[in-house]
């Protein structure tokens, strides 16, 4: 029986070689938009978002893959959102701005927002976005390519995290750390089982 120090070392060499292994198989899209031009939903819940829609949306907006509906659920917000949105409405027509219903019982209130917004959805792909994220011209092709190389039935992304606080510095770099030293990243790929699945919430296309 391994002592304690022992035991810990094993872990940390374990946490390692796995960390080693899933830097080597994470894959990185490319910068490449796929053959076909398939229509992506993107879909945004945003309640009182209103220092970040924006922002969001101009990132969307610059896509430079440009087959794109824009559909903002918006959640009962009580700031200048909808508004913000509207505005933005009258530069592009591909957005649109809905207005979310009263939450029904056994939802909970983003997944319940989510729904609303994928019901509209016209799109061959959707894709879930949060208001507080900021995407680069090249986000929506390349992830798209990647999801029409590889067939996947979701593709997600982990976005960097930009930190301010100290607090944010300290906490947010552990949902890297966590699917780096935990998760065995092949098993993601090649494993069917529920337990090797996971995804970032900031970036879902279905």
């Amino acid at each position: 029986m391994l002592s304690y120090p022992s035991a810990l070392l094993v872990s940390l060499i374990a946490f390692l070689i796995l960390a080693m292994r899933n830097l080597r198989d994470f894959r990185v899209p490319r910068r490449q938009f796929p053959d076909s031009a398939p229509l992506v939903s993107v879909c945004l819940p945003v309640r009182n978002e209103e220092a970040n829609i924006e922002a969001c949306l101009r990132g969307i907006m610059g896509q430079a893959y440009q087959n794109l509906e824009i559909l903002v659920l918006d959640d009962g917000s009580d700031d200048r959102t909808p508004e913000i949105v509207r505005a933005l409405s009258s530069e592009d027509s591909r957005i649109r701005l809905i207005h979310a219903q009263a939450i029904q019982p056994g939802w909970a209130g983003k997944c319940h927002a989510c729904a609303q917004a994928a019901a509209h959805a016209q799109g061959d792909y959707v894709l879930f976005m949060d208001a507080d994220t900021r995407a680069n011209s090249e986000l929506i092709g390349s992830a798209l390519a990647e999801a029409e190389e590889t067939g996947a039935d979701l593709t997600t992304g982990f976005p960097e995290q930009l930190t301010g606080s100290i607090s944010e510095q300290l906490v947010l770099p552990m949902l890297h750390f966590l699917v780096l030293t935990l998760l065995p990243v092949r098993k993601v790929w090649e494993d069917p089982r529920p337990a090797f699945c996971a995804a970032c919430g900031q970036f879902l296309l279905f």
